[in-house]
């Protein structure tokens, strides 16, 4: 009784991360690209491009982070964003900083 217990939990924690990930996914995107026009690194960089590079390099570097920010992420973690506002900005806010530089360096490599 108590395996099928864990199995379940498991299971539910598997699926409710899966979902609670596609839900964020777009929103991460999101702040990232806010949060990158107000790097200095970004700032400096994007002197030097055209328009049309600037646009591919954000799309690739936000797509990056939407893809990793949640990596490291507990499943408790996303289940607590899924339901407390405050919890999900918190949450995404942290790790948009913890992917956002290392997908610029591996863009602009």
């Amino acid at each position: 009784m108590m395996l099928c217990a864990l199995s379940f939990i498991s299971v539910h924690a598997h699926s409710t991360q899966s979902l609670t990930q596609r839900m964020l996914k777009p929103v991460i995107a999101m702040k990232c690209d806010q949060e990158l026009s107000t790097l200095t690194l970004w700032k400096g960089a994007a002197f030097f491009m055209s328009e049309q590079q600037k646009s591919e390099n954000k799309k690739a570097i936000c797509e990056c982070v939407s893809d990793h920010a949640m990596d490291n992420m507990s499943a408790k973690d996303l289940i607590k964003a899924a339901v407390s506002e405050a919890e999900k900005d918190r949450l995404l806010n942290q790790a948009i900083k913890n992917s956002l530089r290392g997908c610029a360096k591996k863009v602009f490599e």
